[in-house]
C-alpha cells in the first residue's frame, strides 16, 4: 500500500512540475489581464507542488496508511487535471496568435493592396472598402460604406461573369475605366461579395494611341502608294517620250557619223537606268507593305526556276544542292531575294569560266542559306556599304546597276525577321549568307 500510494503522489508530483513549464509557456503568449492571472495560477501550482512533496514525505515515513492510498489517487488526478487544462489553454492561445497573425497579415494586404478592393453584402451595399478606394473616388471610407454598388460602378456587365471591363465613377464624376473581378464568399452562412478592380486607364490610353498610329500609318501607306503611282506615270512617260524620241532621229537621219550614234546609244542607255532607277525605288518603297499569302515552296525549284529565266551562258555552272528544304512562305519574296543574288554572282563575274553554288544550313527556327562564287569578290570597306541605297562598286558605265537590288534584299530579309551578311576576299569569290524562317 505505501509503495502504490508513492508512486500515486509521484506521479502528481511529475504532473505537478510539467503543469509549471506549461504555465511558463502560457505566460510569454499572454498579454495585459490574463497575464498576472495566470501568474497568480502559477504561484497556487508551486504551492501544491510543496504539499506533493510533503504528502510524499510522510509515505516514506510512514506516517499514513489507508489515507495516502486515497490522497495519492486524488493528487494524482489533480495534477492530471490542472496539467491538461493548461495544456489545452496554451494550444487555444497559441491558436488565437495564430488567427490574429493571419487576420494582421490578410489586413495589412488589403489596406496596401494598390487595386480597388470593395466588400458588398448579399444586397450589393457596401460593407468595407480599402484605401486605394477611397483614393480614387476622393473621399472618406463614412462616406462610401452603406452606399449601393451602383454610386461607384456602371453595373453594366455587373454579374454576367466573373471578369470583366466597366467604368469608376469617381466624387467629381470622372469615369475610369476598370478590369473588375468579382467573388462570391460566404462565412457563417452569410454570403457576401469580394470585388476587386484595376484602374486600366493607362492601359485604354495606350490603346488609344495605337490605334491612332495604325490610322496614321494606313494613311501614309495610302498617300505613299499615291505617290508611287504619281512617280510611276508621271516620272517615267517622259522618259518612254525621250526614249521614242531618240529612236525617231535615227531613223529620221539615216546613216550618222559614230560618235553621234555612240551619244544617243549613251543616251538610251541613260534613260533605261533611269526607268530601272524608278522602279527600284518604287520596289523598294512596297516591300513590307504588301501582303503576300504563304505557300508550301521547294526551295530546290524555285532556285532552278530563277537560274532557267537568267538564261545564262555555258561559261557559268551553277551547283545546286539536294537538300533544298521545303518551306511554307512568301514565294515571291524568297525569289525575289534568290534572284537577285545569284544574277549578281553572274553580272559581276570577270572570268571566261565561273562557278556559283547554293546550300543551305538549318537550325531552330530559321534556315541559313548560302550563295557563293568564284568571281572577282569584294573589298572588305565595301562589306556594309554595298547593302545601302543607290550604292554600287563597279562604274555604272561599266556595269548596268542602279545600286538598289541588294539594300531591296536587305529589307526584305529583316522584314522577315533574317539577316544577311557577305564574306569575301578581292580576288577570292564572294559568299552570301541570309536566314529566313521556316514558317
Amino acid at each position: 500500500m505505501q509503495t502504490i500510494s508513492a508512486v500515486l503522489i509521484g506521479g502528481g508530483i511529475i504532473f505537478m512540475v510539467l503543469s509549471i513549464f506549461q504555465t511558463r509557456q502560457l505566460l510569454s503568449l499572454q498579454e495585459g489581464k490574463m497575464f498576472k492571472s495566470w501568474k497568480i495560477l502559477s504561484y497556487f501550482i508551486v504551492s501544491f507542488l510543496l504539499g506533493y512533496i510533503g504528502a510524499l514525505v510522510l509515505v516514506f515515513l510512514d506516517k499514513m496508511d489507508i489515507m495516502a492510498f486515497i490522497t495519492g489517487m486524488v493528487f494524482l488526478g489533480g495534477a492530471m487535471f490542472v496539467f491538461l487544462v493548461i495544456r489545452a489553454s496554451v494550444k487555444s492561445s497559441m491558436k488565437l496568435i495564430e488567427t490574429a497573425s493571419a487576420k494582421n497579415y490578410l489586413n495589412d494586404i488589403f489596406q496596401n493592396m494598390g487595386n480597388i478592393l470593395i466588400v458588398l453584402d448579399e444586397h450589393n451595399i457596401i460593407k468595407t472598402v480599402n484605401p486605394t478606394t477611397c483614393e480614387k473616388l476622393g473621399c472618406e471610407p463614412e462616406k462610401i460604406i452603406g452606399n449601393h454598388v451602383s454610386k461607384i460602378f456602371n453595373l453594366n456587365g455587373f454579374g454576367k461573369g466573373s471578369l470583366f471591363e466597366t467604368e469608376f465613377m469617381t466624387k467629381t464624376g470622372k469615369k475610369i475605366p476598370v478590369l473588375v473581378s468579382v467573388n462570391h464568399l460566404k462565412d457563417f452562412n452569410k454570403n457576401f461579395i469580394v470585388i476587386v478592380a484595376q484602374d486600366i486607364s493607362i492601359q485604354k490610353e495606350n490603346e488609344r494611341k495605337l490605334k491612332e498610329s495604325l490610322i496614321a500609318v494606313e494613311k501614309a501607306n495610302k498617300e505613299l502608294d499615291q505617290f508611287a503611282y504619281i512617280v510611276s506615270h508621271d516620272l517615267k512617260a517622259p522618259l518612254r517620250a525621250i526614249n521614242n524620241l531618240s529612236e525617231w532621229i535615227i531613223e529620221d537621219l539615216g546613216e550618222v557619223p559614230e560618235e553621234v550614234e555612240n551619244h544617243i546609244r549613251l543616251m538610251r542607255g541613260r534613260v533605261n537606268r533611269m526607268e530601272n532607277l524608278i522602279n527600284g525605288i518604287l520596289e523598294y518603297s512596297r516591300v513590307g507593305r504588301q501582303k503576300i499569302e504563304k505557300s508550301t515552296v521547294s526551295v530546290r525549284d524555285l532556285v532552278k526556276d530563277v537560274i532557267d529565266n537568267l538564261a545564262v551562258t555555258d561559261r557559268i555552272a551553277f551547283h545546286v544542292e539536294q537538300g533544298l528544304p521545303v518551306l511554307e512562305t512568301e514565294q515571291i519574296t524568297l525569289q525575289q531575294v534568290f534572284s537577285n543574288l545569284i544574277s549578281n554572282a553572274v553580272k559581276y563575274h570577270d572570268k571566261p569560266k565561273g562557278n556559283v553554288e547554293i546550300r543551305c544550313f538549318e537550325n531552330d527556327n530559321m534556315v541559313e542559306f548560302m550563295v557563293k562564287d568564284d568571281g572577282p569578290g569584294i573589298p572588305e570597306e565595301y562589306h556594309e556599304k554595298i547593302f545601302g541605297i543607290f550604292q554600287t562598286i563597279e562604274a555604272r558605265d561599266t556595269v548596268e546597276s542602279t545600286g538598289i537590288g541588294l539594300s531591296i534584299v536587305k529589307k526584305i530579309i529583316e522584314e522577315k525577321g533574317g539577316k544577311i551578311w557577305i564574306e569575301s576576299k578581292e580576288g577570292k569569290g564572294t559568299t552570301f549568307h541570309f536566314t529566313w524562317p521556316k514558317k
